[in-house]
């Protein structure tokens, strides 16, 4: 396998639509929702709560012998699906883990696609599943506690647990670091997707190939059946008209910007 890369995309950004998109080209296979990093932090725990057992004259050896079977674990992962160059794993906390990956790809700097979007369209479309389907939402709202009752309890929610929230706090880390990875506006891969993923194919250094944006299949299989999430996408490219306005009202937008502004700023979201 010549490449081993990842996508971190913030929930409800696209990212379920980049990696259908990049699955048109054949030397590319594309994860759903993957488990590999959770392998990967499950042992990383285990392996830092250990290490308080080891010799000191042992601990270079055991913490290099740790990166290794890191390194050969995620490439036989990946193997363990596809036997193409390229290999695109998904999930939201890859960004998280970049020093932990700096370490395990030690002759090369890791790859991370992020795809951001305005934050208050990300929020409504947590609140739109919500809406769709009224046989799921008793895993969210409790009424003997009043938890996600109103629509302002739900943003509120939604903006400081996971998926969302943990993943807005990780992506401070990311920005304050000055990671090395590539952010991709949602609203500008929908605008011009050929020149977005010009920017993808250079920044993950690999051949080009010429995608058809008007005809997407997808190839991600994912299980919505409980949870309200959709993952469903558009065969054809292209942004609509934001409905943010319609579903949260004027007054919580303007809350989630003042509240937000770092990320507002940092991405060049406008106020309206």
């Amino acid at each position: 396998m010549k490449g081993l890369f990842f996508n971190a995309s913030l929930p409800r950004s696209g990212g379920t639509l980049l990696q259908n998109v990049l699955a048109q080209n054949n030397n590319i296979y594309v994860s759903s929702a993957s488990i590999l990093l959770d392998f990967m932090s499950t042992a990383k725990d285990n392996f830092t709560f250990m290490m308080q057992y080891v010799h000191p004259d042992e601990a270079n050896v055991t913490k290099e012998a740790f990166l290794e079977f890191n390194r050969v674990g995620m490439q036989a992962y990946a193997k363990a699906f596809t036997g193409k160059d390229y290999y695109l794993d998904k999930h939201f906390a890859w960004m998280h883990y970049y020093s932990f990956l700096e370490q395990i790809f030690i002759d090369e700097q890791p790859r991370i696609i992020i795809m951001v979007r305005d934050l208050r369209d990300i929020v409504c479309s947590f609140e739109e599943n919500f809406r769709r389907d009224p046989l799921k939402h008793n895993m969210h709202v409790n009424w003997n506690t009043f938890d996600n009752t109103s629509l302002d309890k739900r943003i509120n929610k939604w903006l400081s647990s996971s998926p969302l929230g943990t993943s807005l706090e990780q992506l401070k880390d990311v920005i304050s670091f000055k990671h090395n990875v590539l952010f991709v506006r949602y609203e500008d891969f929908c605008k011009n997707p050929l020149q977005e993923i010009s920017r993808i194919y250079n920044y993950l250094e690999i051949p080009f190939y010429l995608h058809d944006f008007t005809n997407v299949e997808q190839v991600t299989i994912y299980n919505d059946i409980v949870h309200f999430a959709n993952h469903d996408i558009d065969k054809d490219v292209q942004l609509k008209p934001s409905r943010a306005v319609d579903i949260l009202g004027e007054e919580m937008c303007q809350q989630i910007y003042n509240q937000y502004k770092w990320y507002f700023k940092t991405f060049n979201y406008a106020t309206n």
